[in-house]
């Protein structure tokens, strides 16, 4: 489905950080990507609020109310593996064009956090052992300045809050992904943070499907036409010459059609998942002969084959063999 940005996101109040996110962690970019409100309620509350921005948030407000500044302690040698191989995860993946395997990567260190915060407890820890409550502290605010370098290309202006958060004076989008691994500064003053995600409520979600639907409902609603309208189609019965696959589409054939012409049409149809190039040679289909010329996968298609779609391309065929270029009307 079509999502308007302005009108149904941006109008709406969602910040678009949100939508690059759904969009490139969705699925990988070899694969078609479906809009659905309900998913992306779920990857933002699950993901954003639930992992990402909640090991963030308790991790800055508790060294901001127990330390004010960075606390001094050693970085843990599990870290500083966690966070190399997230950063080495990223790059690789983002060098190939692959966006969910990288911020995968990148929220699995989140995940990490969130675990390491909780096994170590430092809000029991600061009531017996304020300097071991305070290395675990250094340690989490690490992993937060690290997730803001990886996060940055999806998400930039969240990033760029949470790298504040962590008290950095310089920008963000100047820093190299070396500064995960480069140790945050003991002493390094810790403002008071804010939540960097809010959750999305059902009742938000249940008001966007409606207007989705709503758009969808008046995008299918077909108008009357007159016959002149009618007339202005060249519709043709043409004749398959050959058909071929077109290189990296799985849906789409290069077909010469006969129309009648001096020469053949080069048609581009969705139909390679339904149809066997090798059994399509000598049959007989229906073409829009004056549809606008367009380029798919590199190839200009000069022309459309009419099919119904039910569980795939189901092509309409005349009753018996008749003259290729003959009109239908």
């Amino acid at each position: 489905y079509v999502v308007w940005v302005n009108d149904d996101y941006l109008d709406k109040g969602f910040h678009p950080d949100l939508l690059r996110y759904y969009l490139a962690s969705y699925t990988s970019h070899t694969k078609e990507l479906n809009f659905s409100w309900k998913v992306f309620q779920e990857k933002v509350n699950n993901e954003l609020v639930g992992t990402l921005g909640n090991f963030v948030y308790r991790t800055l407000l508790f060294a901001h109310k127990n330390f004010g500044t960075v606390p001094d302690g050693d970085i843990d040698p599990e870290v500083f593996t966690n966070i190399e191989d997230a950063r080495a995860a990223v790059i690789a993946a983002f060098n190939e064009y692959e966006f969910k395997r990288g911020i995968d990567a990148a929220m699995n260190l989140a995940a990490f956090g969130n675990a390491y915060f909780q096994s170590n407890e430092p809000w029991q820890l600061i009531k017996t052992d304020a300097p071991g409550a305070g290395k675990v502290v250094r340690n989490c605010i690490q992993i937060v300045k690290a997730l803001a370098v990886l996060f940055e290309p999806v998400m930039p202006a969240t990033a760029s809050a949470a790298w504040a958060q962590v008290g950095m004076g310089t920008g963000l989008n100047s820093i190299s992904y070396d500064e995960a691994t480069s140790e945050i500064e003991v002493g390094q003053s810790m403002p008071k943070p804010a939540m960097l995600f809010a959750k999305i409520e059902d009742a938000t979600i249940q008001e966007m499907e409606e207007i989705l639907e709503e758009r969808v409902s008046k995008a299918v609603k077909k108008k009357h036409i007159t016959f002149e309208e009618f007339s202005e189609l060249d519709i043709r019965i043409g004749t398959i010459v050959s058909a071929e696959p077109i290189k990296k589409s799985k849906k789409l054939l290069r077909l010469l059609v006969d129309l009648g012409e001096n020469r053949d049409r080069q048609i581009v149809a969705g139909i390679a998942e339904t149809h066997n190039p090798d059994d399509l040679v000598g049959r007989q289909v229906v073409v829009l002969a004056n549809m606008q010329p367009v380029k798919l996968f590199g190839v200009e298609s000069q022309g459309m084959i009419l099919a119904g779609d039910t569980d795939g391309a189901i092509l309409l065929v005349p009753e018996r063999e008749v003259p290729a270029g003959t009109a239908v009307a």
